[in-house]
């Protein structure tokens, strides 16, 4: 699997299928490999190039410790760094929770770039961020202690494979991420890329309120669901994300020329 090195830090990915290139872009504290673990490869592969990326500071990709290392537009500038290097003039790119961060950014800052946008678990806040990162405190101990944490609040154990994601990670590269994003403005992506946005009860009014500022979004609501079941109950959301690219492949969700 290669690697890519843009402005200096070293970004891991891994590319299966064939097809129209599809970018996913994992969430906060896991991987690229959630996604195989999840079940997405397996059923997208046969129709999309899928391009997996690990998120500078997590996986194998580079782990600075230097918050200024990190911010969500540096992260958009990874993938384009991918895209470049595969040659990929334009590709489809799903995010979910900090993967959907980076999809705002890519869709405001490079959206020459994007065929479409699917979002998930993220959007825009509605407060200012705490003034202390709720996530730091239960980083500081290491990633065992962090795992044992996020096991807790969800009453019970992940399965190995979804263990060893997390474990895989640097828990000081990790706080070095939260801290250097937690003030950074989020992004509004470009209402003239298709976009699919998604989220489950805690996160529909971040969802809601990116709605009202991307005309003509789609929009799916999950209020059964939290932040975690809406990304592993596939069931629920890949119908629903298959018939979204399958319309903009047809050009149904294409937009104007005109409004370009």
């Amino acid at each position: 699997m290669p690697d890519v090195v843009n402005s200096g830090t070293r970004i891991h990915f891994e590319v299966v299928g064939a097809g129209p290139a599809l970018v996913l872009q994992h969430g906060f504290s896991t991987g690229k490999d959630h996604w195989h673990d999840a079940g997405y490869v397996r059923e997208l592969r046969d129709a999309y190039r899928l391009v997996l990326i690990d998120a500078r500071g997590h996986g194998q990709s580079d782990s600075s410790h230097d918050p200024a290392v990190y911010s969500y537009q540096a992260m958009a500038s990874d993938v384009i760094a991918v895209l470049d290097v595969l040659g990929e003039l334009r590709a489809h790119f799903w995010g979910y929770s900090m993967g959907g961060f980076i999809a705002q950014c890519l869709g405001r800052d490079h959206s020459d770039r994007m065929r479409s946008l699917i979002i998930g678990g993220s959007g825009l806040p509605t407060q200012p961020p705490p003034e202390v990162d709720p996530f730091i405190p239960e980083l500081e101990p290491g990633m065992e202690a962090y795992v044992a944490g996020r096991e807790a609040i969800r009453g019970q154990r992940f399965p190995e494979s979804t263990r060893r994601l997390f474990l895989q990670n640097d828990a000081q590269a990790l706080i070095a991420n939260r801290r250097g994003t937690q003030n950074e403005t989020p992004c509004v992506p470009s209402s003239k890329i298709p976009c699919l946005i998604y989220a489950a009860a805690g996160d529909l009014p971040l969802a809601e309120r990116l709605l009202n500022e991307v005309p003509g979004a789609t929009f799916l609501p999950l209020p059964t669901l939290n932040h975690w079941t809406a990304f592993t109950q596939i069931d629920m959301i890949l119908p629903h994300v298959k018939s979204f690219l399958r319309q903009v492949e047809a050009g149904g969700l294409a937009v104007p020329m005109e409004d370009r």
